[in-house]
């Protein structure tokens, strides 16, 4: 559960420092977390940072896990059975 955590930490971290110096956050998300998940929250997070340029890649949630392994996003939000 530990390294989960850090994880999410991590995760958080780079959203903010994104946010706050109008840098870049590359998400990965599965077909249905972006279609009646993620969106709202984007919408939400870029009223409150303007600045901060936001890239989706939308992928099965086993390439989303690729790409994170590969360093080509900086987080997921997927969902696994």
């Amino acid at each position: 559960v530990e390294p989960a955590m850090n994880l999410i930490q991590k995760g958080e971290t780079q959203l903010l420092d994104a946010a706050s110096t109008g840098g870049q956050i590359r998400i990965g998300a599965s077909d249905t977390i972006c279609r009646y998940f993620l969106i709202p929250y984007l919408e939400r997070f870029h009223k409150a940072f303007p600045g901060a340029h936001i890239k989706v890649i939308n992928q099965t949630s086993m390439k989303c896990a690729e790409l994170l392994r590969n360093g080509l996003v900086d987080l997921t939000v997927v969902n696994f059975p």
